[in-house]
């Protein structure tokens, strides 16, 4: 487990109740109690959300051309706080399934492998669990302490919430990555044995060599290897939604698509700019010093890392 200092007292009280006393009720209640409970949960968060960065969130939402006023960050704060609770669903009910829209129904009766490409959005870590029923690849690095203790074996109460996450991610997704450090060829090979790949393309690249391109109306270094990965394998190119209903997690899939870059960055902007609240990586995208000196900013996202130019 991580040595840094411990977080806030708060923070530390919320882990708490999360691992004793949230997650053993919502092995109980069905999925659509526990949606219910996440709607009114959302509400003191989304006056948390109000009190905080409300400058930055009035610019993301000018941004991409979203209401910036009060009713309008309201209305956005309010979904991005059930976006977050509901993105929590995979670690609460670990082993309940993903629905499939009808695009995964109609990819998976074709029965061959494709590049799957998706965005930093809550409740992606969840649809990833896909990967497994299929045996296909997602490519991503491990973090927040996959492969360490089991909560039960964590002294601080305060911890076992994270470990928790860390176990079940371990878990679900952990026999099915591929590190981005590999070589493409390890894609390449990955694809031509009739797996698919998982990618998520709108991590920025700090090191600034791939090429700037423009997402959400900023322009950044960017990389968008997935689709010289599909066409250098011959393989389809897919775009992937995710969505909650009724306290299900529901994983869409659109394409075939033409493998063309600019194109796909042009769907991955349209699904931002009508889900603002479901975007995890927007601050990296708005506050440019951030993006460039954050820690953060330089790992990779929950279910993919940067996917190198193959």
């Amino acid at each position: 487990m991580s040595t840094d200092a411990p977080p806030p007292l708060i923070a530390r009280w919320a882990d708490r109740i999360m691992y004793e006393r949230v997650r053993p009720l919502a092995a109980r209640v069905s999925p659509r109690t526990l949606d219910r409970l996440a709607r009114l949960a959302a509400v003191p968060a989304t006056l948390f959300a109000l009190a905080t960065s409300p400058g930055q969130t009035q610019a993301y939402l000018r941004q991409l051309g979203h209401p910036s006023g009060l009713r309008g960050r309201l209305r956005y704060a309010y979904r991005k706080a059930l976006a977050r609770i509901r993105g929590e669903y995979v670690y609460l009910r670990p082993d309940a399934p993903v629905r499939k829209g009808p695009g995964v129904e109609r990819f998976e009766a074709c029965g061959e492998a494709a590049v799957i490409v998706g965005w930093s959005a809550f409740g992606v870590v969840g649809a990833s669990k896909l990967a497994g029923e299929r045996d296909d690849r997602v490519i991503r690095l491990p973090y927040g302490g996959e492969g360490g203790p089991e909560p039960e074996d964590v002294a601080e109460p305060w911890r076992r919430w994270e470990a928790h996450q860390a176990s079940v991610r371990h878990r679900l997704i952990g026999p099915y990555q591929i590190l981005p450090s590999e070589r493409p060829i390890a894609y390449l090979r990955a694809l031509r044995s009739g797996k698919s790949l998982i990618v998520l393309q709108d991590v920025p690249d700090l090191s600034g060599e791939a090429p700037r391109r423009t997402l959400a109306g900023v322009e950044r270094s960017l990389p968008v290897g997935a689709v010289r990965l599909a066409r250098a394998a011959r393989v389809p190119l897919y775009t992937l939604s995710v969505s909650f209903r009724d306290g299900e997690l529901w994983a869409d899939l659109d394409g075939p698509h033409d493998d063309d870059e600019q194109a796909l960055l042009d769907r991955i902007d349209r699904q931002i700019r009508a889900e603002p609240w479901a975007w995890t990586l927007w601050r990296e995208f708005t506050d440019a010093p951030a993006a460039a000196t954050s820690p953060a900013s330089a790992g990779p996202s929950p279910v993919a890392g940067r996917l190198e130019a193959a």
